[in-house]
């Protein structure tokens, strides 16, 4: 009777101890400081946005180098990721520079009172972050894009204070096409390729003409069709390929991996 009375006691002492672990949770939030007011303060980013922890009545700053180098920040999620009691946060950042630069990811953690950590990896980068629950078990999905099509995708979880990389995989994926030109042969002499192909079904050799765009490193490209005449594809595409269906009398190109161009009648339009 005093061993169950003593192990009932341990229990509801862990109980409290766990309600009252989730009832003080520590609240992430980013903040701008007025240069007006003040042009220059220590640790702080003079312009952009820095994290703080408001925790137990007290707000704190939280700062590392890497951070600094960040200006933009943003609390993207908030959830106990490795299932200590307290909540943590990822936080994406951004250079600022226009269409320069992908998201770079952050975990915060508070591991006890005054005491916070920052983690990241090299891959812990790209264009979008998802936090799976399956099983009770939290890990993180970050994946790499271009033009809206993943390229790759990372795992991590978070355990025991460490972010731990899982794998990053490369999407093997594509539509396949008849005929196709790809950015990189072009990067070198940055030439214009023209490719012959009959792309109106009527037994006459029309071409796929692609220009290098220099700014963007993709492929510029038109239909010189002996039917329809010259037909813009109006992307910028990695990769370009004639697809074996049609639309409007003219074959169905794919822009990189999947998408797919059709005519309209006038221009080729993206359909996914």
């Amino acid at each position: 009777m005093h061993k169950q009375f003593l192990q009932m006691l341990l229990c509801l002492t862990g109980l409290a101890f766990g309600q009252n672990a989730f009832a003080q949770q520590p609240e992430y939030i980013v903040l701008e400081h007025d240069i007006n007011q003040v042009e220059d303060l220590p640790q702080r980013i003079r312009i952009g946005n820095d994290l703080f922890v408001q925790d137990g009545g007290e707000q704190y700053l939280v700062q590392t180098d890497g951070l600094l180098d960040w200006p933009i920040k943003e609390v993207i999620a908030v959830d106990d990721l490795d299932g200590d009691g307290w909540n943590d946060a990822i936080i994406a950042s951004h250079s600022g520079g226009a269409s320069c630069c992908g998201t770079k990811y952050w975990l915060v953690s508070k591991r006890e009172d005054q005491f916070f950590t920052v983690h990241t990896h090299e891959d812990f980068y790209g264009d979008s972050l998802e936090v799976i629950n399956r099983d009770g078990e939290r890990s993180l999905s970050v994946t790499v894009s271009d033009r809206n099509q993943a390229v790759s995708l990372s795992l991590f979880r978070f355990e025991d204070g460490v972010l731990q990389h899982l794998s990053t995989s490369q999407n093997a994926g594509l539509r396949p096409a008849l005929l196709e030109v790809n950015a990189f042969e072009l990067e070198q002499d940055r030439k214009p390729v023209s490719r012959s192909v009959d792309l109106d079904d009527d037994k006459t050799l029309d071409s796929l003409d692609c220009s290098y765009w220099e700014r963007w490193g993709t492929l510029m490209c038109e239909v010189q069709s002996s039917v329809h005449g010259s037909v813009k594809t109006g992307l910028g595409c990695d990769r370009i390929g004639v697809l074996i269906s049609s639309t409007n009398g003219l074959n169905d190109l794919v822009c990189n991996r999947f998408t797919v161009l059709r005519f309209d009648g006038d221009e080729y339009n993206q359909i996914n």
